[in-house]
């Protein structure tokens, strides 16, 4: 089963997200440990594993992470670590946290 995800970057002019590309997730799975309460701020953080098959377009996210996210199920997610294995160029697992 695929999971539509939209992969979005920030415009530097605007700081306004913007699409990139309407991609699909092989999996997704919770991230051990990225579900976080912070009880000061009240706040719930649920982080996730995306896990594509390795594109040029997802790897652009390896060199400039602050800059991206994924939206996912109406949720964005902030892009927190990008995994090649090895670097073998099939499959990456990025991690994303939503926040708010």
């Amino acid at each position: 089963m695929y999971h539509p995800v939209v992969l979005q970057k920030m415009n530097e002019e605007t700081e306004a997200y913007e699409d990139v590309k309407k991609i699909h997730a092989l999996q997704v799975n919770h991230r051990n440990g990225a579900e976080s309460f912070d009880s000061a701020a009240g706040q719930y953080h649920l982080g996730l594993v995306f896990r594509f098959a390795w594109t040029r377009t997802i790897e652009a996210i390896r060199f400039d992470p602050q800059h991206y996210r994924l939206m996912y199920n109406g949720q964005a997610f902030a892009v927190t670590n990008y995994d090649d294995y090895m670097e073998r160029h099939l499959y990456v697992n990025v991690t994303g946290v939503a926040y708010g």
